[in-house]
């Protein structure tokens, strides 16, 4: 059995150590005999990487009883301090290596923190942010909290396109292949899991072959996370939301294809074809609609996360 390096700060563990034969990884601390599934890594470390790591599988988990510690400046140093052995050993060993960064919460900042660190650049897999437009609904990485990191695939994408995993993986190659020849890692922050099954399992594309890869999963207590995904919605509402959809409002609009798809636009189909039916006196009308758009749209959104959970 492979020596657990944990970091418990403030019921914060990042955890790196071996999994039991179910691929459950378990791990001591503030809450002793917790048990994760994780993804396991798509390629076995060397010998020499597994001694010099102590590990067996390489694969992260971060547990979060908060969803703002993650960004506690002294929180990210401690785990940025914990991980720099990991990851460098990694970079060490390998020639070819992706770092994926998986979870509900958290990842856009801390890997930008892991991007700056270890010199390397992000490739993004969110289904709705390759998508040009629709900053707020998507909840795209703003310019300034990328501190200048490169981000592919990122607002690339026309937005009627049909971008499908067969477009994803090639995309991903190229610019894995790009950042590679750089001499940079390639992080891969995940949005869509399907996207990144897609891109690790086909054999198509042979990733596991090429590429030596580790995934470090942000995991955080449905407890902590519905409060924090509906908190989050209403303050999309009140930066600008209904106005950025309503933008691309159509009737006929097509809700199955391109940015359409995204949690935040269908849901604002009723309250638009309505809102200009009421006369001032009727407003109250008009907030009830937008009312039941919103509580939809955090019903949605916290459904999809719980799904992604379960594919991960």
């Amino acid at each position: 059995m492979a020596t657990k390096v944990d970091l418990d700060i403030i019921g914060t563990m990042c955890t790196m150590g071996p999994m039991d034969t179910n691929g459950h990884h378990w791990h001591h601390g503030r809450h002793k005999h917790q048990r994760h599934t994780v993804v396991p890594c798509t390629k076995t470390p060397s010998p020499s990487t597994a001694g010099a790591l102590c590990i067996r599988h390489l694969c992260t988990t971060i547990t979060m009883q908060s969803c703002d510690e993650l960004h506690a400046p002294c929180i990210k140093s401690r785990i940025l301090r914990k991980m720099h052995t990991f990851i460098n050993n990694i970079i060490k060993w390998n020639t070819n290596k992706v770092v994926f960064k998986m979870g509900a919460t958290g990842k856009s900042r801390l890997s930008v923190d892991l991007t700056i660190h270890f010199s390397a650049e992000i490739i993004n897999s969110d289904k709705m942010q390759v998508y040009k437009g629709l900053d707020i609904v998507t909840n795209k990485i703003t310019d300034t909290k990328k501190q200048g990191v490169t981000h592919y695939l990122l607002g690339e994408i026309d937005s009627d396109f049909d971008f499908t995993f067969e477009n994803f993986c090639a995309q991903a190659n190229c610019y894995i292949e790009k950042i590679i020849s750089r001499g940079y890692v390639s992080i891969i922050i995940d949005g869509s899991n399907s996207y990144i099954e897609k891109l690790v399992k086909d054999p198509m594309f042979i990733f596991k072959s090429k590429y030596n890869s580790c995934f470090i999963w942000i995991d955080v207590d449905v407890s902590i996370l519905d409060p924090f995904l509906r908190k989050k919605v209403d303050h999309m509402v009140q930066t600008g939301l209904v106005d950025e959809v309503r933008g691309i409002f159509s009737p006929e609009a097509d809700y199955s294809k391109g940015i359409r798809q995204s949690i935040g636009v269908p849901e604002m189909d009723k309250y638009f074809r309505e809102e200009n039916k009421f006369d001032p006196c009727k407003d109250s009308t008009k907030k009830m609609l937008l009312e039941s758009a919103v509580k939809e749209n955090k019903v949605n959104t916290c459904n999809l996360v719980r799904h992604q959970l379960e594919k991960i």
